[in-house]
């Protein structure tokens, strides 16, 4: 079995709060602002591409 553990903070710190192990690099940062991770996301899970810029701006 493969456990990972993530922090609550990192989790709180994404714009997406998204609870995917696979999310998050080994130093807690969310892939979020990675352009690959964004393509799965608007691919995979229906996000857009406004989704990023939203998030970025904080809204």
């Amino acid at each position: 079995m493969n456990v990972r553990e993530i922090k609550q903070s990192d989790i709180a710190a994404c714009p997406h709060v998204i609870m995917m192990p696979g999310h998050y690099r080994t130093d807690g940062s969310c892939k979020c602002d990675d352009p690959d991770e964004q393509a799965m996301m608007i691919r995979e899970w229906g996000y857009n591409k406004s989704d990023f810029l939203r998030a970025r701006k904080g809204v």
